[in-house]
């Protein structure tokens, strides 16, 4: 019994160490901080972008004001389509799929 017992402890102690080195934990902790400062770019980079949905499609859109002194000031912007739309994307995935389900068929 004593045996068993002493068994079960050092596997609680055995799962219950860090097996990571300081090293590991150091590049984790480096890997964070670029994961971090990618996020940060990426958040500044579409800073006053937004994405809507027209049709099922993803638009980026910009306004902008160009006469801030009038009454109300008078904006202008743009749309453009967004290149990774996923809507588009799943469309051409399931084309792609009939094509071939066409071609295996011939």
């Amino acid at each position: 019994m004593k045996k068993i017992i002493l068994l079960a402890l050092m596997v609680l102690i055995m799962a219950g160490c860090d097996t990571k080195t300081e090293e590991q934990r150091y590049n984790d902790y480096l890997q964070e901080q670029k994961e971090i400062k990618r996020r940060i770019e990426h958040q500044n980079r579409w800073k006053g972008y937004s994405v809507i949905v027209i049709d099922n499609c993803e638009y980026i859109v910009k306004t902008i004001t160009i006469s801030p002194g009038f009454r109300h000031g008078t904006q202008s912007g743009y749309l453009a389509h967004k290149g990774n739309c996923r809507f588009c994307k799943e469309r051409r995935q399931k084309e792609l799929k009939e094509l071939v389900e066409q071609l295996k068929g011939e």
